[in-house]
């Protein structure tokens, strides 16, 4: 997960990974938020997740910080969540339902609910295949 400046949405974002114990999930943080202020927001999170955190305040760019959290990354299968996204409550079961089908899937792309910062549902976005 890539961080700069997510104190607005990190908590939620971090609450709305639901696991399973059959299910071991790392997340993998990388933070360049200029005065570190998202790392107790992290820590708060720290007694249900497995957390990978690590402050890199020199890279700005989201992708570099999601490149080195996928490098830093133990799982097999590696997924994308956003500092400002919420994963739905069955996702994790979901998709453990369909790498199960095809454990040897390259990409898995999914659709997702777009909603505004108050939460209020704009739609939808689906893959275009």
């Amino acid at each position: 997960m890539p961080v700069h400046a997510g104190e607005r949405w990190l908590d939620e974002t971090l609450a709305s990974i639901v696991t399973r114990a059959d299910v071991p999930i790392e997340v993998v943080i990388r933070d360049s938020t200029p005065v570190a202020s998202c790392e107790p927001i992290v820590r708060r999170h720290a007694d249900r997740l497995s957390i990978d955190y690590a402050y890199v305040p020199d890279i700005a760019s989201w992708t570099h910080k999601t490149n080195l959290a996928v490098e830093a990354a133990r799982a097999e299968h590696v997924a994308m969540l956003h500092q400002d996204d919420l994963w739905l409550p069955e996702r994790l079961e979901v998709v453990g339902q369909i790498l199960a089908r095809d454990p040897d899937a390259a990409l898995l792309v999914t659709g997702a609910q777009l909603v505004d910062e108050t939460g209020r549902m704009l739609g939808f976005w689906r893959p275009p295949f």
